[in-house]
């Protein structure tokens, strides 16, 4: 069974023991962040055999990449001694590039048809944040996840590439409360909207999306920032 199979199956069987243990202290957020999207790792199609060299993310979509825009939901399995979370998430990604022609001399350049790329990232998500006094400033989280993407590569011309990707990721961050900043406003958000918290966030996450499959592989390292309200 490959890992990301043992990962799902890891995360599903922790949360149904411990939710039903710990049920009484659960609780929600809910996150809106984004980051950006440049996987830094080559197709498994070769570019120039003699030189051993492969086709990259970059050589069709460019060096500027495009961004992951995620909304993400925790249940809260504990709440104390820190904060154990799971979670899910999805989002949207969508990105711009250009087919490649093969030119007499063996070089590619431009062929002048747009390539459209979106992709539909669907996370399940375990996250630990150290949260351990109440109203706590910083708040420190590490997390780990599987990942399942959906995507589609359409030409100009009509030609389409649809399938998915699967895979997994780590990573962690600090969360900022903003509540003390403006004790009015966090008092009217918990009167008319029931957030109880908001806070500011910065992670980094190492993505392993398809790292061993066909087609282009979507891992990537890469930050993302957003707001969470907690309920």
């Amino acid at each position: 069974m490959k890992i990301y199979y043992k990962l799902f199956i890891f995360i599903l069987l922790s949360t149904l023991i411990v939710s039903n243990i710990y049920s009484e202290e659960s609780n929600f957020s809910f996150d809106i962040c984004s980051g950006p999207f440049l996987p830094d790792m080559t197709t498994n199609t070769l570019k120039n055999p003699t030189q051993n060299s492969y086709f990259t993310y970059e050589d069709f979509y460019g060096e500027t990449g495009t961004y992951n825009n995620l909304l993400h939901l925790d249940y809260f399995l504990i709440n104390h001694y820190g904060v154990l979370a799971f979670g899910i998430e999805t989002g949207y990604i969508y990105d711009k590039g250009h087919a490649l022609i093969k030119e007499a001399n063996g070089n590619y350049s431009s062929s002048g048809e747009a390539l459209y790329l979106q992709i539909i990232p669907a996370n399940i998500v375990l996250k630990y944040n150290f949260d351990y006094f109440n109203n706590q400033v910083i708040v420190p989280y590490i997390e780990v996840g599987g990942s399942y993407w959906a995507f589609k590569e359409e030409s100009q011309s009509g030609n389409k590439i649809e399938g998915a990707k699967k895979g997994y990721f780590y990573g962690g961050g600090l969360k900022l409360l903003l509540d003390p900043f403006d004790p009015s406003s966090a008092a009217n958000l918990s009167i008319d909207y029931g957030i109880s918290h908001t806070y500011i966030f910065i992670g980094y996450r190492f993505y392993k999306i398809n790292y061993k499959g066909s087609g282009f592989d979507f891992s990537q390292n890469n930050w993302l920032a957003g707001f969470s309200f907690s309920f």
